[in-house]
């Protein structure tokens, strides 16, 4: 069912992508002023977070939250990516990656103590460089 799902909404934001392309082009014509103020490159995010808050309504503990997650990050909307990425981290605390983006986004959102918190919280010895890397960024910031 999920995979079902999942296809569907992958088809409705493939329509919207197209949608998107063929506007802009229709825009070409325009003057500068009457041109869309939001960049294209915003509005993808936000259709796909619309498009994904709507499917985690009837799958609330569903992977798509990390796409959800990173259409956030990808948006600079860091409070609710990192909102997401913690759900994530306890629903699956074996993917790493889920802390460590978690720490980034706490990190871009300013929040630096947490985001340390949260790196000293991964253990994998696989991602050790990009944690140390991670902490070493936000030692910097904070002083």
């Amino acid at each position: 069912m999920f995979d079902l799902s999942f296809r569907l909404l992958s088809l409705k934001f493939k329509n919207a992508t197209k949608q998107d392309s063929r506007r802009a082009a229709n825009q070409d014509h325009l003057p500068a002023d009457r041109k869309s103020k939001i960049p294209r490159s915003i509005t993808s995010p936000i259709k796909a977070i619309d498009l994904l808050s709507y499917e985690l309504q009837f799958c609330p503990r569903s992977r798509s939250m990390s796409l959800l997650a990173y259409c956030y990050y990808m948006s600079q909307d860091f409070l609710n990516s990192a909102r997401v990425y913690e759900q994530l981290s306890k629903f699956y605390p074996e993917v790493t990656e889920y802390k460590l983006y978690l720490a980034q986004s706490h990190y871009k959102n300013g929040d630096f103590d947490q985001a340390l918190k949260v790196t000293q919280s991964i253990n994998d010895a696989a991602s050790q460089q990009k944690v140390i890397l991670l902490q070493s960024v936000i030692r910097y910031e904070q002083d």
